[in-house]
């Protein structure tokens, strides 16, 4: 039987790029190291951007993810979006609608999707996300 050819893009933010890792491989690498390739071989492609938004990244992901892709191959990609929308001012809806212009481009290119995130805000940035929203509904 011939084994499965997968290839594996993520694009995504800081902790897809494993910054601030001490063995600098991020969580995409961390299940990479550990995913058995004996009933497929997997090639997998870290694409990560920090500080990275959702208009930047939906708009290069596609032009640098096609180059890892191949015809025939099982092409799948992980999309990891950070939550710095939050500190470029982008609303919900854009950063929704940038999302959804990613899954489907790839839907058209037959590439299957798996989005992983935003992470947790802390407590901190969620206080301050508050404290915007308070005095923005006070205007």
């Amino acid at each position: 039987m011939e084994q499965r050819n997968i290839r594996l893009v993520a694009v995504g933010d800081d902790l897809l790029a494993g910054v601030g890792d001490p063995r600098t491989l991020g969580w995409f690498g961390r299940v990479m190291a550990r995913t058995p390739q004996t009933s497929a071989s997997i090639s997998a492609y870290n694409l990560a951007a920090p500080n990275e938004g959702s208009e930047q990244l939906s708009t290069r992901w596609f032009d640098e993810a096609r180059r890892r892709f191949l015809p025939g191959a099982d092409n799948r990609l992980v999309i990891a979006p950070s939550t710095f929308d939050i500190d470029l001012g982008l609303t919900s809806a854009r950063s929704r609608l940038n999302l959804a212009n990613m899954v489907d481009m790839a839907s058209q290119n037959s590439i299957r999707v798996l989005v992983v995130g935003p992470p947790r805000l802390s407590t901190r940035s969620v206080t301050v996300v508050s404290l915007i929203f308070r005095r923005l509904m006070q205007m």
